[in-house]
């Protein structure tokens, strides 16, 4: 027998297959070679009575499981592109990945398949159930006939000649080689290569992945991988067929017999937990090897893609921006949490969750409809079973701001002058767009003055000279335009009095740019100075009032003096 230690070899005394084969403790890994969460879980695995049927597929066929009306559909595995079959020992995987595996005494397994067969969990796993490899992920035995072949893998007896040590399950689950074939018989198959992994405790039950055992070479015992946080079993046996009178062994330490070759070679067993010392009584590798190695706890990878940031950018108030924040599971095993916004006014998002399988993406909006300029900060905060964080969410809103040298109140009193009626007189309102936003050049601050109107009750009595120009640029040094224009605003009486009327400007100020936004009202009026002037027909009879009132004078006679 042969205990491996991490690449070195070291000899032993083999006294019987039955008996377990020593380890060696204190190896360090800080992997596994199938980890629950980088697959998608398929839920939970609890059988407890029946009979489950698992078939490992092939190279190009998913591998399956059935119980009762339950089925599954696995993952087809090629060990990082090692898998190369009976050319290098590796075998394709058919992978299981469940969120717990639970499968009792009295369930009957039926293994079938060519691939390897990996059981993952990604929480705790007991398996009480007998589960038996002889084929799955081994290799067939040598042909008989005049010229018999050697046995498939690294490993295969050879005819006349001795096995070879191949594989290290450090970097990947081997299958069994087969016996070399005898003229009157085919050799044996190698026995099975099965990964069972859990990301907390591993209870597992009897497991057989022994050599085939024929008339003709024996073929070698299988791989067998445990690995848990905690890892207990009943038994494992892995070695290589008996040997015969005929055939050569397989597997990894074959060797001669009296008639071509002894029986199939030992098996290997790893098994990963995080105790400092694995106990391996009750395993069982003929002369193969057993291994035990130390490990970390299994944790889910911090696999949730998500941004630190979201970024609005500029925004003109009076218009809305929505961006997505994703949230991406970049592996295979699945994802769930939730996700709340905390936002100012002017932003908003709603809470919600998010359940992702491997490679899936979701995502949550949210929406920055400013309608005041300045800077606006929030966050969205997740939590995951992966993953916990909050993404930053800023803006800057931006915009014109109108300006005139009356000011902006409502109703403010604009005076535009005196005269005489069919004279006219004139008041230029200097209009401004005074925002001082830096944007760069762009059109976000500009200032559009869509319309001015004039109501009341003598609005013909003034008019506005129509612009020339309508679009203002903000105050920034780099607006290519001109940021003020005079608005004419003219007072032209047909008829003497006092006029007032309103004049309403209509700008794109908290809309988008050319839309209708806020209005400007101001209160005009204008007079023609003094009282009003008489019409003719009131001078007429001004005049003969005054000629009998003369007349009236002259008529009365002469006092008579005292």
């Amino acid at each position: 027998m042969l205990t491996r230690f991490r690449g070195g070899f070291s000899a032993a005394i083999v006294v019987s297959s039955a008996l377990s084969a020593p380890a060696v403790f204190g190896v360090t890994s800080d992997t596994v070679l199938f980890n629950p969460f980088s697959f998608g879980s398929l839920g939970a695995l609890n059988v407890t009575s029946g009979t489950l049927n698992i078939n490992t597929g092939t190279s190009t066929t998913a591998p399956t499981m059935s119980f009762g009306s339950a089925s599954y559909v696995g993952y087809i595995n090629n060990q990082n592109g090692m898998a190369q079959g009976a050319a290098n020992g590796i075998p394709y995987v058919g992978v299981f990945d469940f969120s717990s595996i639970n499968i009792g005494s009295g369930v009957t397994v039926n293994i079938t398949g060519t691939n390897g067969l990996a059981l993952l969990s990604q929480s705790s796993a007991n398996i009480a159930a007998t589960l038996i490899l002889y084929g799955p992920g081994g290799f067939a035995g040598g042909n008989s006939g005049s010229a018999p072949t050697n046995g498939q893998g690294p490993g295969g007896g050879k005819v006349n000649g001795v096995s070879e040590t191949y594989g290290n399950l450090d970097t990947a689950l081997y299958g069994g080689s087969g016996g070399s074939g005898v003229p009157d018989g085919v050799g044996g198959g190698g026995g099975g290569a099965l990964d069972i992994t859990s990301a907390a405790g591993l209870t597992v039950g009897p497991i057989y992945a022994v050599g085939g055992a024929t008339l003709a070479g024996s073929g070698s015992g299988g791989a067998v991988i445990l690995s848990g946080s905690t890892v207990s079993y009943s038994q494992v046996v892995a070695y290589g067929g008996p040997s015969s009178d005929f055939g050569g062994g397989g597997g990894s330490f074959g060797g001669t017999g009296s008639a071509g070759g002894g029986g199939g070679g030992g098996g290997r067993v790893l098994i990963q937990s995080t105790a400092a010392n694995q106990s391996t009584s009750g395993v069982d590798v003929g002369n193969g090897v057993v291994t035990t190695e130390q490990i970390s706890q299994l944790e889910p990878p911090s696999s949730l893609s998500v941004p630190s940031s979201v970024d609005f950018g500029q925004v003109r108030t009076g218009t809305t921006s929505v961006q997505n924040i994703s949230f991406a599971n970049t592996i295979t095993a699945g994802i769930s949490g939730t996700y709340k916004p905390t936002l100012p006014p002017g932003m908003s998002g709603n809470s919600g969750t998010f359940s992702l399988a491997g490679g899936q993406t979701a995502s949550s909006a949210v929406t920055f409809a400013p309608i005041s300029r300045g800077t606006y900060n929030g966050t969205v905060s997740y939590t995951s079973n992966v993953a916990n964080g909050t993404v930053a969410i800023t803006g800057t809103a931006v915009g014109p701001v109108f300006s005139t040298n009356v000011g902006t109140s409502p109703l403010t009193a604009i005076h535009v002058g005196t005269t005489a009626p069919g004279s006219a007189t004139t008041f230029d309102l200097k209009i401004s767009n005074i925002s001082t936003d830096d944007v760069n050049g762009t059109n976000l601050a500009n200032l559009t003055l869509e319309s001015e109107n004039i109501t009341g009750p003598t609005a013909s009595a003034f008019y506005v000279v129509p612009l020339t120009q309508n679009v203002l640029g903000d105050a920034a040094a780099d607006s290519p335009l001109a940021n003020s224009t005079d608005l004419s605003i003219v007072f032209n009486p047909a008829t003497s009095g006092n006029f007032t009327d309103y004049l309403t400007i209509t700008t794109d100020q908290g809309a988008p740019l050319g839309d209708v936004g806020q209005q400007f009202t101001y209160v005009l009026s204008g007079d023609t100075g003094g009282s009003p002037t008489p019409e003719p027909a009131a001078l007429t009879l001004m005049g003969l009032g005054a000629l009998g009132v003369m007349l009236s004078r002259k008529l009365q006679p002469n006092r008579l003096r005292d």
